[in-house]
C-alpha cells in the first residue's frame, strides 16, 4: 500500500473511532437524562442544567455519528469539542482520569480541532460526496 492510503486508512480510523466514542457517551447522556441534568446542577453547579444535559447530549450523539459518517466533519468536530471545552472546564484543577480529571477530555478536544482544522479525510461523506464539484454538462 502507499504511503497516501495508509494515511487515508489512518484519518478514517481515527474519526471513526472517536465518532463512536460520542455515539455512545451521548447515547448513555439520552438514556440517563434526568441523572445528567441532576448532576450538572447539583455536582458542578451549572446554570439551567436541565437545557445544557439535553444540548450536550444531543451535541454528543449527533456530532458523534457525523463524525462516524464524516459528514459536515468540520462543523460536528467543533461542536464536540465546544463541550469538551466544557468538560475541561469542570474537571479543572485535576488532570488524572482515576481523579476526575481533564486529560480524556483534553485528548477528544485535541482530535476534533485536528478534525475541524482537516476535515474528515479522503473516505469521508464530505469528501466523496459534499466536496465534489458538479460534473461539468457535456458541450
Amino acid at each position: 500500500m502507499k504511503s497516501a492510503q495508509l494515511s487515508a486508512i489512518g484519518w478514517t480510523l481515527l474519526r471513526v473511532v472517536v465518532g463512536m466514542v460520542f455515539v455512545i457517551h451521548g447515547w448513555s447522556k439520552v438514556t440517563m437524562i434526568g441523572g445528567v441534568a441532576a448532576t450538572f446542577g447539583n455536582e458542578y453547579q451549572l446554570p439551567i442544567p436541565a437545557v445544557l444535559a439535553w444540548l450536550v447530549a444531543t451535541v454528543e450523539f449527533l456530532g458523534g455519528l457525523a463524525l462516524t459518517v464524516g459528514v459536515y466533519s468540520r462543523w460536528a468536530a467543533l461542536l464536540l469539542g465546544c463541550v469538551m471545552l466544557g468538560a475541561i472546564k469542570v474537571h479543572w484543577g485535576s488532570f488524572f482520569y482515576y481523579a476526575n480529571g481533564m486529560e480524556y477530555d483534553l485528548v477528544l478536544l485535541t482530535v476534533c480541532m485536528v478534525i475541524c482544522l482537516n476535515g474528515g479525510g479522503p473516505y469521508s461523506v464530505d469528501e466523496q460526496i459534499l466536496n465534489k464539484p458538479p460534473a461539468k454538462k457535456p458541450a
